[in-house]
């Protein structure tokens, strides 16, 4: 599973890398970065409202964005995993933060 977090889910980002998810971090997000994260099968996750809306209306079905409702990132990280059948065991290997840079682009930054 492939997502793609907006700049409210930076801390969750990072979780869903360290357990293992093909996740980027869009930072500041605009079209142009949603739209590519779309095409690429991500899921796309925010916080915000109007911005879910507006992708929602614009570039998307349901099933390719998700509104998180927790505040804490730990709670996040419990919801989307519980969304999407993403099992929290200690079976997950840690990514190392070298790893990521390597495959850090301007579009897809490693949360620092």
């Amino acid at each position: 599973m492939r997502f793609a977090a907006d700049s409210m889910l930076g801390k969750l980002a990072k979780w869903l890398r360290l357990i293992g998810m093909d996740t980027v971090y869009l930072g500041k997000s605009d079209v142009r970065k949603i739209k590519k994260a779309l095409e690429e099968g991500r899921i796309f996750l925010t916080r915000n409202t109007k911005l879910y809306d507006f992708v929602l209306k614009k570039l998307c079905t349901e099933d390719d964005i998700y509104l998180v409702q927790a505040n804490i990132p730990r709670e996040q990280l419990k919801e989307v995993a519980l969304k999407f059948n993403i099992p929290l065991t200690r079976s997950f290997r840690p990514v190392s933060y070298t790893h990521l840079r390597a495959h850090e682009t301007s579009l897809h930054l490693v949360c620092r």
